[in-house]
């Protein structure tokens, strides 16, 4: 699994508090990335057999797997 700069600047965009420290951090990976990933490993529209890359549209994350370039540079 490999995370876009979008998703990463999402990610730090919806969690960042710091009156609270990590706790939310936590609580978004939690919700946006590894509840919805294990739903869509589940349902079979992902699969471990390739690399997985986590990105940001329109202000929320989405999961889609690597083109070739992505996984040699990941």
């Amino acid at each position: 699994i490999s995370a876009s700069e979008d998703a990463v600047d999402w990610l730090a965009q919806l969690s960042y508090d710091p009156q609270f420290g990590a706790r939310p951090v936590k609580r978004i990976m939690q919700k946006q990335v590894l509840n919805e990933l294990s739903k869509q490993l589940l349902s079979g529209q992902l699969d471990t057999s390739q690399t997985i890359v986590l990105d940001a549209f329109e202000q929320s994350i989405v999961f889609r797997k690597a083109v070739k370039d992505e996984e040699i540079a990941g």
